[in-house]
């Protein structure tokens, strides 16, 4: 069993199944994916421009992400009722991309689990309402954090400040108010 096999099994057990079986959250290959949607396309014959056709077609779904793993999350067909898509195979919902595996000099990132169980509970934590236990702990961890940013932010204003001579003396030196004397002229 391959290490996306063993990380979309682990997704699996994690976060369930929807109600056709399928796995709430899957990691696939970018370039492996293609969808049928609906609109207007032109049709060529090699660089020969031969007609516009409206209807179905078949088309890569991530054109934009080339050669990368990404995290993809189910969703029912009601959303895509929502969202005026028309897909045939959205009858029963179907998967969306959440995240890419790369970072953000666009190079890939290797696929790991705690990576994509974050992914997959912020995905998750994004569409509940804040009053469960873990939305709860993350405002918490928020809020200390930002706290201790406070801290940091503090702590460097001191050293600045300290490090900065606003003596009378020192402000006319800094503006060319002033002059120095040295003790001794020979």
């Amino acid at each position: 069993m391959s290490d996306i096999s063993m990380i979309n099994e682990n997704l699996k057990s994690r976060f369930g199944v929807n109600i056709y079986g399928h796995s709430n959250f899957r990691i696939v290959f970018s370039d492996d994916q293609r969808e049928v949607r609906y609109g207007e396309y032109n049709e060529f014959y090699g660089p020969i421009f031969i007609r516009t056709i409206t209807g179905f077609h078949e088309r890569k779904k991530y054109p934009y992400v080339k050669q990368r793993w990404v995290l993809e999350r189910w969703y029912p067909a009601e959303y895509y009722a929502k969202s005026n898509i028309i897909l045939p195979k959205t009858s029963e919902g179907d998967y969306e991309l959440i995240y890419i595996f790369e970072d953000k000099h666009s190079d890939p990132l290797p696929v790991v689990l705690w990576a994509a169980e974050l992914a997959c509970k912020l995905s998750l934590q994004g569409s509940h309402s804040s009053g469960s236990d873990e939305s709860i702990s993350l405002q918490e961890r928020k809020s200390e954090l930002k706290s201790e940013d406070e801290k940091v932010v503090q702590e460097e204003e001191k050293d600045i400040l300290d490090m900065i001579d606003t003596t009378p003396t020192e402000l006319s030196l800094r503006y060319k108010e002033g002059v120095t004397v040295p003790k001794e002229i020979k």
